[in-house]
């Protein structure tokens, strides 16, 4: 039962990008909150909209929101989804702090509530989720360029003398040659190759004689031009992510006139495409001045004629004036993320434990979206008989065509609105616990995963999922668990605190000295202050 004594604030927002694709527009969002408001008794003061992401801190009106409720406007929200306010950890650990502290006494969304008094996993793992599901964009991205390049595509705008095909549908978008370009480049290559003019004079003719020009009609500029003749794009190949593919599109010229064109140009070892692997690179900046760390192979030869091989990590900046930092051993890094992946590590009985916790929890919400999407399916079918009955009165000369035109398309907004609605309600649920679940799955294996693993890029894949922002300062790894791991880092330790978790030598998973109690676990289940209990 809502508390008539509470004054509510609305917020709602849609972000342009990826993230809120399947989310309900800001109206259809009002729309519907207003209505659930009415049903339920809600007192809304005051309507908060916004179209911004969420992924970073600093909304306007979020942050207005939020000002006028510690100054004690309102003491409550409404929400389309918890998403809805926060995608960042900095936003989500204030929402939660001010629901701890009761300054928000109650979060309200369509078939969930939060209270001060609720179970604290909860929410922190749906704010985990929204965090983590923008991070997950950015993977998905690079996972899918990484896929075009195996397809032989280059992952990226098309160099001069080709085009993208924008035109085609999705999985289906290639390079071309651009017959309006390619055959000029070509001449442009073969005038380098026969040497009768420097490259920056054959880039003036091509100008100012043939008229040549990007695609946006601007002219190409000389360092384009020499980027242009260094790429192996030009003979048929790319390089992406340290690896080099063989590309599908038509190539300008052989591998034979792209080499002789590097040592016109002064390239001492043209075409040495990078093959050096390392399972750290690419994940670490220097904790000193901010660059990129690199590593490379170093060989000792002994005396007794034995070889060792050592690979060293050091920052990639030329100036030690800049930045003083040494040389960091490999078998150093990799110590020292295997002893922190072993604090984000959770036993069996605890993952069990939350995992219930989270699908008894959310029984109830499943029935009530069950409910909602079965009334958007009813109103849906309203929506088409109405389609109907209009083509039936146009037919009949009941309506102008602009009347026609005009009530069809109200019908077909609502329809979306409800079909979107829908979608996001069927999804939403299933996808959310079964991410939970993948999470806490991986937490039980992870350090053995990372420390058994005898494949670079395993490494770094399970590195990327677990950490961000991984520094190197005076040979020590600074290290930051990404949102959701943190959380379950945070649990295992309050554990371990209070002795839930006792490992032992045998089997450091699941046996205990003594039983765990979770429920009685203040870090996982915030009680209300008049029945919250000692743990012992």
């Amino acid at each position: 039962m809502i508390n008539d004594q509470l004054k509510y604030f609305l917020y709602a927002r849609k972000s342009s990008e990826a993230e809120d694709r399947q989310m309900a527009s800001i109206d259809a969002q009002i729309d519907e909150l207003t209505e659930l408001a009415q049903k339920e008794g809600i007192e809304i003061v005051h309507t908060f909209t916004e179209s911004k992401t969420a992924k970073t801190p600093g909304r306007s009106a979020y942050n207005d929101m939020i000002a006028r409720i510690k100054i004690g406007e309102a003491n409550g929200i409404i929400c389309w989804k918890l998403n809805r306010l926060s995608r960042n950890p900095v936003d989500s650990g204030e929402i939660s702090w001010l629901l701890q502290e009761e300054v928000i006494k109650h979060i309200f969304t369509p078939g969930h509530s939060y209270y001060p008094a609720d179970n604290v996993l909860i929410m922190t793992v749906e704010q985990g989720m929204a965090n983590q599901f923008i991070r997950e964009l950015s993977t998905d991205t690079k996972r899918g360029l990484k896929n075009k390049a195996k397809q032989g595509w280059y992952p990226g705008p098309a160099l001069l003398g080709y085009k993208n095909t924008p035109d085609k549908e999705k999985g289906m978008k290639i390079i071309e040659t651009d017959k309006e370009r390619f055959d000029l480049v070509y001449k442009m290559f073969k005038m380098v190759l026969k040497q009768h003019h420097s490259a920056t004079k054959i880039l003036e003719i091509a100008t100012t004689e043939w008229g040549l020009t990007r695609p946006n009609g601007k002219p190409l500029s000389n360092s384009t031009w020499f980027k242009m003749l260094h790429h192996p794009f030009y003979y048929g190949y790319f390089d992406y992510n340290g690896t080099r593919y063989k590309g599908k599109h038509t190539p300008m010229l052989t591998k034979q006139e792209f080499n002789q064109i590097q040592q016109i140009l002064g390239v001492k070892r043209p075409d040495k495409p990078h093959r050096h692997s390392f399972p750290f690179t690419g994940l670490i900046t220097c904790g000193e001045c901010g660059k990129t760390i690199t590593a490379e192979h170093k060989y000792k030869h002994q005396k007794n004629g034995k070889v060792r091989h050592y690979v060293y990590y050091h920052c990639t900046s030329p100036n030690k004036k800049i930045c003083s930092q040494g040389v960091t051993n490999q078998n150093n890094i990799h110590d020292q993320l295997s002893k922190f992946i072993e604090t984000i590590e959770i036993p069996s009985d605890l993952t069990k434990w939350a995992l219930k916790v989270l699908h008894e929890k959310h029984k109830d919400e499943l029935i009530s979206k069950e409910q909602i999407i079965k009334n958007a399916k009813k109103q849906i079918k309203k929506c088409e008989l109405k389609i109907d009955a209009l083509i039936d009165m146009r037919t009949n000369g009941e309506l102008t065509e602009d009347e026609f035109k005009r009530k069809k398309e109200q019908i077909k907004n609502q329809k979306c609105t409800l079909e979107e609605t829908m979608l996001d309600t069927t999804n939403s649920e299933n996808e959310w616990l079964e991410k939970v679940e993948k999470h806490f799955k991986l937490a039980e294996v992870i350090k053995e995963k990372f420390d058994t693993a005898n494949n670079d890029l395993v490494k770094k894949g399970l590195i990327r999922e677990l950490c961000s922002n991984l520094s190197l300062k005076d040979q020590k790894i600074n290290a930051r668990a990404n949102y959701l791991f943190s959380e379950i880092q945070k649990l295992t330790t309050e554990a371990n605190r209070h002795n839930l978790h006792v490992r032992t030598s045998d089997n450091r998973l699941s046996k205990r000295k003594n039983a765990p109690s979770y429920d009685t676990f203040p870090a996982l289940l915030r009680e209300s202050d008049s029945n919250r209990r000692p743990i012992g």
